[in-house]
């Protein structure tokens, strides 16, 4: 039990250094939009493992995600953690099969994430991030998000071999 417990946490940590390069580099990216992987990352672990290590997840992807932009300091690590707590009580208040919450819970969430980003910026840094562009972006990262998420999701559910990931 353990040494599964182990080898459980090791391919996570695993996975999320490897989709932290990918994410950094901007390996995977269509146009100008890449997915957003360690976000993914926290929504997968949050859903299937809880809130409490989801946010505990989300703050240390938040974390590592500001230390390697050098944006406004802690503010990925804020909306991270706040993503790993809220999975739970959504997926409660939903009541829709894990695939479709999953998906609904990827597009909230890029939402908020941005609506936030431009809230700490117009706050801090007295810019704004609201144009064309932008509008543009939050599309096609919900976009690219769902269909990278999806292959997560599976991915996960294969290393989890656990029930809490049902299709329907």
């Amino acid at each position: 039990m353990m040494e599964s417990k182990f080898l459980f946490s090791f391919t996570y940590l695993f996975l999320a250094v490897f989709l932290g390069l990918l994410q950094s580099f901007q390996i995977v990216s269509i146009g100008s939009v890449s997915p957003d992987f360690l976000l993914l990352l926290t929504i997968v672990y949050a859903l299937s493992r809880g809130s409490f290590k989801g946010e505990i997840l989300g703050f240390f992807m938040g974390l590592t995600l500001d230390l390697m932009s050098g944006a406004l300091f802690g503010l990925n690590a804020f909306v991270f953690t706040l993503v790993g707590t809220c999975a739970i009580p959504f997926q409660k208040i939903a009541k829709l099969p894990n695939i479709i919450v999953f998906i609904l819970y990827i597009v909230i969430t890029t939402i908020i994430k941005y609506v936030l980003y431009h809230m700490f910026f117009i706050i801090y840094e007295d810019t704004l991030l609201f144009d064309f562009y932008f509008f543009l972006k939050i599309p096609g990262e919900i976009f690219i998000n769902i269909i990278f998420g999806s292959i997560l999701y599976i991915i996960c559910a294969s290393l989890d071999k656990r029930e809490n990931y049902e299709w329907f």
